[in-house]
């Protein structure tokens, strides 16, 4: 466990943590919330510009594919964040949806 000067920091101030192993992609295009909203179990459709909101991605059959931050970086590009390692599975999916 954290000792309570790193616990103060983390509360109160800043912390800075390697998350570089997470999944992260980038999606454009003039649908591309439409498609998020349709595949994932969040109401992203209004997403304003600079405001992020977690999903979780699923397959047709409502199985889990992963649980993803979308972040609507502009009008029509969102970043999308998920679990380390989960890259493949879910441009699969948006690919498929």
């Amino acid at each position: 466990m954290a000792d309570e000067a790193t616990l103060a920091l983390a509360l109160d101030g800043c912390v800075l943590a390697d998350r570089s192993r997470l999944a992260r992609l980038r999606a454009t295009g003039h649908d591309i919330l439409d498609l998020l909203h349709r595949l994932g179990t969040q109401d992203l459709a209004v997403l304003p510009v600079g405001e992020g909101k977690p999903t979780v991605l699923t397959s047709p059959k409502g199985r889990i594919v992963e649980r993803l931050f979308v972040h609507r970086v502009a009008v029509r590009e969102v970043v999308l964040i998920g679990g380390a390692g989960r890259v493949d599975a879910v441009l699969a999916q948006m690919v498929a949806g």
